[in-house]
């Protein structure tokens, strides 16, 4: 991990706060020099900070938020990224008080699939996959926080870590057992679900009880959850199966992020 010695303070004009995390505060500044909009993401210099800058560092894609460098000042870390001017998909959704119309999801949908796709290729498994970590720019939709991933060191190499947010969280994942890079396509598939609803399924359960019944019961179909709660369904029948397509429990039958971006026709 490279650090630069300049003061940020000297490059970076901090002007409001833009979110607080568990590992730390971000701010929407400007480049002194450019007047360059930036996201800087200010952290404590744990190790599993500097597992995440190990990873930035190595990627790049047009559907991935851009790392741009990495200063310390006061044993923190200033990590300035690529500022996204649309926010997060669920900060949307808080303002329009519900959830996104078919045209808006499936671009978001098919941004999340390229930058998975590229991710996947590189080894690497988001585990953390939700609308708050999708952010939107002029140029599209893009994968953000990367403070969980991990890279597979070979090609057909498994994770067992829990991690992860619960109502988003694999079978697998929830089961403590094997999983790969296709725990993230299941995420994604109700992260659809969400951008649908405004929410994940199971959101009326405790974190805890999510992640048994995750663990226990087949997989939520959009279909039944739009009639249980009265919500009319517009949405066309291939979009219910693209979901079911991601929520096939047995993750190694489970299609990847290639798969199914070559058939996304909703």
């Amino acid at each position: 991990m490279a650090e630069r010695r300049e003061d940020p303070e000297t490059l970076f004009e901090v002007q409001r706060m833009l979110g607080e995390g568990a590992a730390g505060m971000v701010y929407y500044a400007e480049r002194i020099a450019s007047r360059e909009p930036v996201a800087i993401k200010v952290v404590v210099g744990t190790d599993d900070a500097k597992k995440e800058l190990r990873i930035l560092e190595t990627i790049s894609h047009p559907n991935v938020v851009s790392y741009y460098g990495t200063w310390e000042k006061d044993s923190q870390l200033w990590i300035a990224l690529e500022f996204c001017h649309g926010g997060a998909v669920s900060d949307l959704m808080e303002k329009l008080g519900r959830g996104l119309g078919l045209q808006e999801l499936r671009c978001i949908t098919c941004c999340s699939l390229m930058g998975l796709s590229y991710l996947h290729g590189e080894q690497l498994i988001h585990r953390d996959i939700k609308a708050s970590n999708i952010l939107l720019s002029s140029s599209g939709a893009k994968l953000a926080d990367f403070g969980v991933s991990a890279r597979l060191q070979v090609p057909n190499d498994r994770r067992c870590t829990f991690v992860g947010t619960p109502y988003w969280m694999s079978p697998e994942v929830c089961s403590r057992g094997e999983y790969d890079y296709k725990a993230d396509i299941w995420s994604l598939g109700i992260t659809v679900i969400e951008m649908v609803l405004s929410l994940p399924p199971l959101a009326h359960l405790h974190p805890i009880e999510a992640i048994e019944y995750i663990r226990k019961n087949d997989p939520p179909v959009l279909q039944s959850i739009l009639q249980t709660s009265g919500i009319s369904d517009i949405w066309p029948q291939s979009l219910h199966e693209f979901v079911q397509c991601c929520l096939v429990k047995d993750f190694e039958s489970r299609p990847d992020a290639l798969q199914l971006s070559q058939s996304v026709s909703f």
